[in-house]
Parts: structure tokens; sequence; C-alpha cells
């Protein structure tokens, strides 16, 4: 009998389930920032799917079968309805929404639920979560991806559920060329937090190297500029792997720690190596300087640019920052030692 009810559903049906879809869709859309997304999830369970009671008796179950079949039935019937029906409390309906996704999304909070729901812990969810992705991903513009891929990667790290295929879809989309470019602008511009974890994923494609001077003179933050000027000077882009490897402190009494691994790769454009350090000398930010002189350091025994880096590095010999007047004082001297 339940079975015939949910087969089809009735124009008050349809019209409760419109109205679910309106209110459903305001909530997403209203979530523009990555640090919002999760909070969707939270408004959208606690508004519309939280249980009129916590009574798990014989007929609570019977009732939770019958709505689950309805909501399958309205995703089906309603299409508009699957972007709502992913943050749904059942994995059923999860999977049922997921199957009906094949147009492009138009809410960053969609795709961030697509990326997490690869993280599902049911495994069919998993499964039509990537294939969903398969879908949608090349119909989507740029515009919508990027902020659900700055809430995404800070947090990957710590999904547990998802396979290899899960970091590969990531960095594919973060070398897909619109992806990228806006990818950049953004952490040039930007002033939010997680922007380091943003420019370790592009490193991994040689499509951003072009970019890293654009990178090291334009962002807005320090670290950013750093991390860009130290690619630039190194000639290496490197990034984290996800696994980390045990490194002993003291083994006859147990003692270890995790560290990050990293891979890199050498990047494919020439660089003004003298020009990018006169610029970073004069950096208000201290980190870019300390990059600068460690780039200095390392490049102390090259006799071509020997007579510019004493000047430059003479520059910051009263610099306010206690760590650049360490590395000036290292660099003076080897100097020294080196060239008696």
């Amino acid at each position: 009998m339940a079975s015939d009810a949910a087969r089809a559903l009735s124009s008050s049906d349809v019209e409760g389930y419109k109205r679910l879809l309106n209110e459903g869709t305001r909530i997403i859309q209203a979530a523009s920032r990555p640090d919002q997304f999760e909070a969707t999830y939270c408004a959208l369970r606690d508004t519309l799917w939280s249980p009129p009671d916590w009574d798990y008796d014989e007929q609570y179950y019977a009732s939770r079968t019958l709505r689950r079949k309805k909501n399958v039935k309205a995703v089906e019937q309603i299409p508009s309805l699957a972007e709502v029906f992913l943050f749904h409390q059942d994995g059923y309906v999860r999977e049922a929404a997921l199957q009906q996704l094949d147009t492009p999304l138009t809410a960053p909070a969609s795709i961030y639920a697509l990326f997490w729901r690869t993280n599902d812990w049911v495994p069919e969810v998993r499964e039509a979560a990537h294939e969903a992705l398969a879908r949608v991903l090349p119909q989507t513009s740029a515009d919508v991806i990027v902020p659900a891929l700055k809430a995404a990667l800070p947090r990957i790290a710590s999904w547990g559920r998802w396979s290899q295929a899960g970091p590969e879809m990531i960095t594919a989309l973060a070398q897909r060329d619109d992806v990228a470019s806006a990818l950049v602008d953004d952490i040039i511009q930007s002033e939010g937090a997680a922007l380091t974890v943003v420019f370790r994923e592009l490193c991994k494609t040689p499509k951003v190297d072009p970019q890293l001077e654009r990178i090291f003179r334009t962002a807005h933050q320090p670290h950013i500029r750093a991390m860009a000027l130290q690619t630039l000077l190194s000639g290496k882009a490197r990034w984290p792997l996800l696994q980390r490897r045990k490194v002993w402190i003291d083994k006859p009494s147990g003692r270890s720690r995790m560290e990050l691994q990293f891979q890199s790769r050498d990047i494919t454009v020439d660089t003004d190596v003298l020009g990018l350090l006169q610029r970073a000398v004069t950096d208000r930010a201290s980190i870019v300087r300390k990059h600068a002189l460690d780039g200095m350091i390392a490049l102390r025994h090259d006799r071509e640019m020997a007579h510019t880096l004493d000047a430059l590095v003479a520059e910051l010999e009263d610099d306010p920052n206690s760590g650049v007047r360490s590395r000036v004082a290292f660099f003076q001297r080897k100097r020294r030692e080196e060239n008696p």
C-alpha cells in the first residue's frame, strides 16, 4: 500500500515540494563565500528535514520509508530538487538526487556539496557523486567552481573515505584553463585565509608558471608573494602529498612526528633573478625579504652576481626584523669565510 502511494505524488505533495525547492534554493544561493557552505548544510538540515520526534518505534520506521520513497519520486518528477536534496539526511535520497544532475550548476554551495559527497559515508553515494561531477563540471562556469574549490582544498586532506579518483579530479579541475586563470586572480586579490593550499594546488600545473611573477609583484597577501618568489628563485614548484611520513625524534623512547612529503617539478619560464631580488628587498613584508635573503644565500657562489648580491644584502643590514638581520649576518659571514 505504501509502495502504491509512493508511485505518484498528489497535487498537494507537488506544491509542498515546490515550496521546499524555493526555500532550499534560497538558502543555497545565499551562500556565496567558502566559509558559508557548511552552514548551508546545517540550515537545510535543521529547517527542512528535522524529524518531528525521536521516538524510533515501528511506526516511525514505516513512515520514514514512505517519506523516503516520496522524496525519491519527487526528485525524479521535479529534477530541480536535486541540488537541494544533495544535502538530504537520507542516503537513498542523496543518491537519487545525484543521479538527476546533468546540467550546469549555478551555486558554489552545490559544487561544494558534490565534492563533499565524494567523501560520503555511503559507498553508492560516493560513486554517484563522482559520476555527477563528470557530467556537470565541464558545463559549469569557473565563477561557480572557484569558491567551492577554495572551500574544499583545505579540507580534503582529512577526507578519509574518498578514493584516489578524488584528488585526481580536483587536480584536473584546477588545471582547466578558465578555472586556473580565475584561481590565480583570486589568490592575487583575496585577503582571505587558506590561500596557501590554493597556491600549492596551482603549482601542480605548468599553466601557472607564466603568472608567477605577476603573483609575486601584485598579490595582496605577503605569504603568497613570498611563495611565488621562492618558486621563481629556486626554479621549482612544490606541493605537499596527502601521505605523511614518520620521522623519529628519539627512537629508543618511541618519540616521533609526522611530516609532510612534497613533490616538485621544474618551472617552465626563465627568471630575471636579480630583478626579482631588487624588488623583493624593498617589499614591505619581512617574510618576503627573508625569502629574498634565503635566495641570495643559495646564490652566493655565483661569481657574476656576487657584486650585486653584496650590495643588495648591505641594504638590509639595519632592517627592523631580527630574522632578516640574522640572515644578513649569515650571508656576510659565509662570504668572508669562502672568499678570504
